[in-house]
């Protein structure tokens, strides 16, 4: 009988223990599964923090190029042909050998520099389209550079042959149908007919893929319009 009782009481103090560790355990893994939840909750919320400090990068950047782009476009419209083209272009001095075509009747204004990285990855399109108007009898490019050395705009230029003239321009003197030139950094380009008068204006990447509606286009629907009022 005292065996029995001993036993009995073993077994209880044992069971006295185990139920508070086990207990604690419970809690322990309940802690840690509200804490899982917590940080799994925690995580979206983060990235969507991010997201939303990206998304007011973007809109900020959005809107310092709409500022800057509608006072380039206020400028030019406040422009005046300062001189016709081909008799501002006899007076200039160029960077390389080649010269203007001053029977042109539009010229398309490459606002450039031999460190400007961006101007590196268009220049390649502009070399292309000025084959194609060269072609054309009417268009012309002019490398508007904005280097302050006559040694730097030269060599960069023989460097990618890039075959038209290039007025050195680092005092940024006003071209005829442009703007003061802090206005216009580079890369960009404006197109002005022969009277200097402005036909198109902005970044060299927007700008450039439609020079020919701004040129021979242009051009060509002015000589239909010609033709039916003469008939008329």
């Amino acid at each position: 009988m005292k065996h029995i009782i001993a036993t009995l009481t073993i077994l209880l103090g044992l069971c006295t223990w185990v139920a508070p560790e086990a207990e604690a355990q419970r809690e322990n893994r309940q802690s840690s599964s509200s804490r899982s939840r917590r940080e799994r909750a925690a995580r979206p919320q983060r990235q969507t923090a991010q997201q939303r400090r990206e998304a007011a990068r973007a809109a900020q950047a959005r809107r310092l190029a709409e500022r800057r782009a509608a006072r380039l476009q206020r400028a030019f419209n406040d422009a005046e042909p300062t001189a016709p083209v081909p008799q501002f272009l006899k007076a200039q001095t160029y960077g390389t050998d080649a010269r203007p075509n001053l029977e042109a009747k539009y010229y398309v204004v490459f606002r450039s520099s031999s460190t400007c990285r961006h101007c590196h990855a268009i220049l390649p399109q502009v070399i292309d389209a000025h084959a194609q108007m060269l072609a054309s009898g009417i268009v012309d490019v002019i490398f508007d550079s904005y280097d302050g050395d006559l040694a730097a705009t030269r060599e960069y230029l023989e460097k990618n042959n890039a075959p038209f003239a290039a007025i050195h321009n680092p005092a940024m003197v006003k071209m005829p149908g442009g703007v003061h030139q802090y206005l216009l950094l580079p890369p960009a380009i404006y197109i002005v007919d022969a009277q200097g008068n402005r036909i198109a204006s902005g970044p060299a990447a927007s700008v450039l893929p439609d020079w020919r509606k701004h040129t021979i286009e242009r051009e060509e629907a002015a000589q239909r319009a010609q033709e039916e009022n003469a008939q008329n």
